[in-house]
């Protein structure tokens, strides 16, 4: 990376940080919508029971984290380029007792 990239890389996260989004769940990222629109199409999707999914741009876990709750044998992974969202995310997979996430 070089040093301009990096700069902006930085001036990005800072603002970032600043102000965390909620965005809620997106009900059309779950692997269950994903498989059924899939089988629609003429696929043979497999099971979404044990799926692994990663979000990038998981901001403050509030689509990872419900989609973890509804997959309890699935694992997620969320990547943020704020540490301040992602630490949000953790504590919110904690206290609903999440493992999975």
């Amino acid at each position: 990376m070089t040093a301009h990239s990096e700069q902006i890389t930085d001036s990005l996260r800072s603002s970032y940080e600043a102000t965390p989004y909620h965005g809620g769940a997106i009900s059309g990222t779950h692997p269950d919508v994903l498989a059924t629109v899939g089988c629609l199409r003429g696929m043979s999707p497999p099971s979404i029971a044990n799926c692994r999914v990663l979000e990038l741009g998981c901001g403050t876990g509030d689509n990872l984290v419900p989609m973890a709750l509804s997959l309890p044998g699935a694992s997620l992974l969320g990547i943020d380029l704020s540490p301040r969202q992602v630490q949000m995310a953790r504590e919110f997979a904690d206290a609903v007792g999440l493992s999975n996430v």
